[in-house]
């Protein structure tokens, strides 16, 4: 189940393992993809910081992203 807290205002917060997984990011990057083509936006820029669960999720952000 999708926690609804983790939706902010201009962003997606949320506590790793407990809030989202990487199942959840690639559902994420799907959506985003799934709007982005139509709406013309062909490049995105997707960003990671130093934590362990950075690779992961920015791995399955992209895929969910390019598999639209």
């Amino acid at each position: 189940m999708i926690n609804p807290e983790v939706f902010r205002e201009y962003d997606i917060r949320g506590v790793v393992g407990k809030d989202f997984n990487v199942s959840f990011v690639y559902d994420i990057g799907r959506a985003v993809g799934t709007y982005a083509i139509p709406h013309g936006i062909r490049t995105m820029t997707i960003g990671m910081d130093c934590r362990l669960s950075s690779p992961h999720y920015h791995d399955a952000l992209r895929k969910g992203l390019t598999s639209t």
